[in-house]
């Protein structure tokens, strides 16, 4: 194994520190357990295999950022999230968790980014779910309840949809 900090080179790239470890994991794993690795690896290509577990890729991001939120670390999830927005703006988990960030702290910043999401995914429960709990924020309980009782038809065994449902329906 090599222990040096200079950049190793695959493929004509430069592989950051994070992505050379997971390689050392990697062929480790391949040694400990053959059958394993060849069974998790059996469709991936010599190219997908090495940035799957780079944290600078978008999905790594976004996994990275809601780590940080279970955590309470907001302030390193929403400048991730910013930062996946910047780079893709339509990505919707990062509108969606950015606007439940916001809700905090920036009700307006929480309904602009919530509309923009609810606007790309209509059709999905969360998104949905956190348009409504942002209108709720804003005093605007009929548009809520409303946008809620769409999102508890959306996604109808999601408890924690029917709770906001139910919290706002007691502020009519």
């Amino acid at each position: 194994m090599r222990r040096t900090n200079a950049p190793m080179r695959c493929s004509g790239r430069t592989l950051p520190p994070c992505c050379r470890r997971s390689s050392a994991k990697r062929d480790r794993a391949r040694r400990s357990r053959p059958s394993w690795f060849s069974l998790s690896t059996t469709r991936a290509t010599a190219t997908t295999r090495r940035p799957i577990v780079c944290w600078r890729l978008p999905m790594m991001k976004l996994t990275r950022a809601g780590r940080y939120m279970v955590l309470g670390n907001n302030t390193n999830a929403r400048s991730i999230y910013e930062g996946v927005i910047q780079a893709s703006p339509n990505a919707v988990i990062a509108l969606n968790n950015l606007a439940w960030i916001y809700l905090d702290s920036n009700l307006e910043a929480a309904a602009s980014v919530a509309k923009r999401a609810y606007d790309l995914a209509g059709t999905n429960g969360d998104v949905v779910d956190t348009y409504g709990s942002v209108l709720l924020q804003q005093g605007k309980v009929r548009e809520a309840v409303a946008i809620l009782e769409e999102a508890v038809k959306l996604a109808p065994d999601n408890e924690e949809i029917r709770g906001h449902l139910e919290t706002a329906r007691t502020r009519l």
